[in-house]
């Protein structure tokens, strides 16, 4: 039944952005980067899984 729901909504586009990429952008739009924590994943502690980036725009 959830396969029949998943093919009602549009395809989506889907990227995985690395670590680096989140902070040279957020660096390039004008923030510093006052903190950065990740989360390891909730299934495989060995793979990263949430972040947490907090940032001020002077």
């Amino acid at each position: 039944m959830i396969t029949h729901i998943r093919k009602q909504f549009p395809k989506c586009p889907y990227r995985k952005y690395t670590i680096s990429e989140i902070i040279n952008s957020i660096i390039a739009n004008g923030f510093t980067l006052e903190r950065f924590d990740e989360q390891p994943s909730w299934e495989n502690e060995m793979l990263p899984g949430e972040f947490a980036a907090i940032a001020i725009k002077k």
